[in-house]
């Protein structure tokens, strides 16, 4: 099975430390708007409407469910930089499929909370399963 870059019980414990102390916020969204509004487009499209806050707790709790087997890729090389590590998920909830990407932080030691999107391209996890782009908020 291929395996992750980054530990992602450490990362789970950073997504939950958040979400039980949210003024010592462990994760830092560097596409934060990017990720917030896929969210909320793609419940809007469906007729359920998220503010940023909701958005914002729904994909804390989409990283909680994170398993070995939601694994795709790593991928070096984020924004130009060859050093930037990031781990690739994908899951589906609700009936959507969703890409999931984040890297670790090495100067703060938080969570770079970088996509989270429904899936513009195929993909086939760790699990054996293929997620397919079948689903779309625009």
């Amino acid at each position: 099975m291929l395996k992750a870059h980054f530990d992602l019980a450490e990362i789970q414990q950073m997504v939950s430390d958040t979400l039980d102390k949210p003024a010592r916020g462990k994760i830092i969204y560097s596409a934060k708007s990017k990720s917030i509004d896929r969210v909320i487009s793609a419940f809007k499209s469906r007729g359920r409407y998220l503010n940023s806050k909701k958005a914002e707790a729904y994909i804390c709790y989409r990283l909680l469910e994170l398993s070995a087997t939601h694994f795709y890729q790593t991928e070096a090389g984020q924004w130009g930089d060859p050093k930037f590590i990031t781990d690739q998920y994908g899951m589906r909830h609700e009936g959507i499929p969703w890409f999931i990407k984040f890297s670790k932080d090495d100067e703060t030691g938080k969570l770079d909370q970088i996509s989270f999107h429904p899936l513009d391209r195929d993909m086939k996890l760790a699990s054996g399963e293929t997620l397919k782009k079948e689903w779309s908020s625009r």
